[in-house]
């Protein structure tokens, strides 16, 4: 994330530059050093699964796009409408207040439609939310009328879709490895953040104005809206419609290695 928030200077720094790479090799050599192992960390097999793995490009996605939502409203009133922190903390509270209506909502409907439409539709709805945000800041729109309307969408569409991730990844696997899947997707979520939000702040550059904005809200709504048709698709491919489906056979390896 840092070396994508360097990239957006003027003048990157070397040092930093320098440093994110050799990171990012020892990342990929911990990686492959662990899968090399008798009992490797995460077994390969608990990574086949097929509604774990799109469980975490999923969540890669919505912290990619509704991830980043706090953070470019948060700027957006407080360095171009020039809001107190208390004030824009403070219009949060909607947002805040749909996200757990979208989660109590989505567990309710998990049991009654296929999973990938549920996840279908919490993206949809949350990319309009995304792109009202995107239409509002462009317009300079007040809060109630603009900004308040996109809040409440895109926090409805992010409760519905965090829930509905994580009961797609845990759905497929064993209750002893449901904590290691969990973690899995957790990890998935919080990477797409880090990237994401690095992409949008190289987009933004060091002086954001209104037009980047605008810019930036119409990304993460792309990004969020690319995200429904993919998790239908891929979850449709599974063959089953609800949670309530039987948990598959997984080896030894991966029973041992998912209990916590």
């Amino acid at each position: 994330m840092l070396a994508f928030t360097e990239l957006s200077r003027a003048h990157p720094s070397v040092p930093v530059m320098a440093v994110s790479v050799l990171t990012a090799l020892a990342a990929g050599a911990f990686l492959a050093a662990g899968r090399s192992r008798r009992r490797p960390l995460v077994p390969g097999s608990l990574l086949r699964v097929r509604t774990l793995q799109v469980a975490c490009v999923v969540a890669a996605l919505y912290m990619a796009s509704f991830g980043a939502e706090f953070y470019l409203v948060t700027l957006y009133l407080q360095d171009v409408r020039d809001w107190s922190a208390l004030a824009a903390g403070i219009a949060f509270l909607p947002l805040a207040g749909t996200i757990v209506v979208g989660n109590t909502l989505a567990g309710r409907l998990a049991g009654r439609m296929p999973l990938g439409r549920l996840l279908a539709t919490a993206f949809l709805l949350g990319a309009v939310g995304l792109a009202v945000l995107a239409v509002a800041v462009g317009a300079h729109a007040g809060y109630a009328a603009g900004l308040l309307p996109g809040l409440l969408l895109s926090g409805l569409g992010q409760g519905m879709a965090f829930t509905g991730m994580f009961i797609t990844g845990t759905r497929d696997l064993p209750p002893q490895s449901n904590s290691t899947g969990s973690a899995l997707v957790t990890t998935a979520q919080y990477t797409g953040g880090s990237v994401g939000l690095a992409v949008l702040v190289l987009l933004h550059g060091e002086h954001p104005v209104t037009a980047d904005f605008t810019r930036t809200f119409l990304v993460t709504a792309a990004v969020a809206t690319a995200a429904a048709p993919l998790a239908l698709a891929l979850l449709a491919r599974d063959g089953r419609a609800t949670t309530t489906a039987s948990h598959p056979a997984i080896p030894a390896e991966t029973r041992a290695g998912g209990q916590q």
